[in-house]
């Protein structure tokens, strides 16, 4: 229910830099392990992946002529990953 908000330009790393007190917060509030942000994610990783500045187009098409067959479902792989962060009390 909530309102989309406008689109904003910046850089995650710079962005979460004081943001520990809000995580710590967080982390009370839902019992989770204590952690550093940093330790929670990359932000200048994110930065990298989300910030390109040209489209992005890519196949597998020479993966599977080579016979890489095998594939992972991306939405699967996703909340896998976000069920094994809440097992861990990483996140709420």
């Amino acid at each position: 229910g909530m309102q989309a908000g406008g689109v904003r330009t910046l850089k995650l790393a710079q962005w979460m830099t004081d943001k520990q007190p809000i995580w710590d917060r967080v982390v009370k509030r839902h019992g989770l392990t204590k952690k550093n942000l940093t330790e929670v994610a990359l932000w200048g990783y994110a930065d990298s992946q989300l910030a390109q500045d040209y489209d992005v187009i890519t196949s597998t098409t020479k993966l599977r002529l080579a016979g890489f067959h095998p594939v992972v479902d991306t939405e699967g792989m996703f909340l896998d990953q976000l069920r094994q962060y809440r097992e861990a009390r990483i996140l709420p």
